[in-house]
């Protein structure tokens, strides 16, 4: 039979116990609430950020969702650019100003109801007027109505019948222009779709709405950059030993001298012609 051994041995810890010969606690003891507590970061944790490629980093990441988000919104509303998205929000707040307080689904069934009692009324006006007109009164202003809605229909019909000739007359003259230009052995190709766009073809001032200023700034950059490119082919072409360098007249010879002076549009497209030797 064993012996039973009821000793017990207490051992005490010390508080500082992790502090002893320089250990340390891998695991902190959980606090009072019974959650663990965090541990600090070190320096070289807060230091990552900076070490990271430049492309990589948070920051850099947000501004470009910025800017993806800006261009996304931009491309939306037509905007070219800020000023011209500073320019439109300018005007919706305008407009906002202008009917704030105004029921405006009201105004809308007010116009349709306004619509169908002018035509009501007009309905009314034309049976009072044949009420007061005899029988060939009647006839009479009826043959002349449907003369009427006859020259209209034609108007409208010689109007489209001009706007395909038109329309054919500039297909002709986008395809001489375009041969003539291509086939010129005189005009160096990199100055072929700028001369294109002298005389007409492709140029946007040609579609654009003049009134829409968003469209007309659009037009002028983009023009801007095409005479841009243009010199830039000029000052490389020059370089490149391909451009002979202009003739340089004497201080005494008078410039306009032996010129014609160009008194309408034909003459201003024969002196472009000329100048870049266009057939």
């Amino acid at each position: 039979m064993g012996v039973k051994d009821d000793t017990q041995i207490k051992i005490t810890v010390p508080d500082n116990w992790n502090n002893i010969e320089g250990k340390t606690n891998p695991d902190p003891s959980p606090d009072d609430s019974g959650q663990k507590k965090e541990t600090p970061a070190s320096p070289d944790d807060k230091g990552a950020e900076k070490t990271l490629p430049f492309d990589q980093h948070p920051k850099w990441k947000a501004a470009r969702q910025s800017q993806k988000e800006l261009n996304e919104i931009m491309a939306k509303v037509g905007a070219s650019d800020i000023e011209e998205l500073q320019e439109l929000i300018d005007k919706s707040a305008s407009v906002l100003d202008r009917y704030d307080g105004i029921d405006i689904e009201a105004k809308i069934k007010a116009a349709d109801e306004f619509e169908r009692t002018k035509a009501y009324l007009a309905e009314q006006e034309a049976k009072k007027r044949e009420a007061e007109e005899t029988f060939e009164e009647t006839i009479e202003r009826l043959k002349r109505e449907k003369r009427e809605l006859q020259e209209g229909v034609k108007s409208k019909t010689e109007q489209e019948k001009e706007a395909k000739q038109a329309q054919r007359v500039l297909q002709t003259f986008t395809k001489t222009v375009e041969s003539s230009i291509n086939t010129s052995e005189d005009l160096p190709d990199e100055y072929r779709p700028f001369a294109k766009l002298l005389m007409g073809i492709g140029n946007p001032a040609n579609e654009i709405d003049i009134n829409n200023k968003a469209e007309v700034k659009k037009m002028t950059n983009d023009l801007t950059k095409v005479v841009k490119d243009f010199e830039q082919a000029v000052i490389k072409r020059y370089r490149g030993g391909k451009a002979e360098t202009p003739p340089m007249s004497s201080s005494a010879e008078n410039p306009s001298e032996g010129r014609k002076p160009v008194k309408n549009i034909r003459d201003a497209t024969a002196r472009i012609k000329e100048m870049l030797k266009v057939s």
